[in-house]
């Protein structure tokens, strides 16, 4: 994604996506751009009021350049607390983890 076309996702963020946590919008400085491919981005989004993360996944509809506001397709999801139940699998899983990738994501 160019940065002309990133600027116009930002923009779209700012006035249309809200945190799925307490519904407030979010201001350009609480926008982290985690990722940027050629037709999206993966954004987070910290809340200024409830201070929770959210992932905001950026779809690029067609591929005209530059893009409108009618192209882009936005999707947040929550993200909460790492539990104690999700560390202890994480480190089990580590534990017994071999390095072997390819077999990881083939199972």
């Amino acid at each position: 994604m160019n940065y002309q076309n990133l600027k116009v996702v930002l923009e779209h963020i700012k006035k249309n996506v809200r945190c799925p946590h307490c519904e407030v919008s979010y201001p350009e400085h609480t926008l982290n751009i985690a990722e940027t491919f050629e037709n999206g981005a993966l954004i987070v989004g910290i809340c200024e009021k409830c201070r929770k993360p959210a992932l905001i996944e950026v779809m690029i509809m067609s591929d005209p350049r530059p893009i409108n506001k009618d192209q882009i397709r936005v999707k947040t999801m929550k993200s909460g607390p790492v539990t104690d139940r999700e560390i202890d699998e994480l480190s089990r899983f580590l534990q017994e983890f071999n390095g072997d990738f390819k077999t990881l994501f083939t199972k």
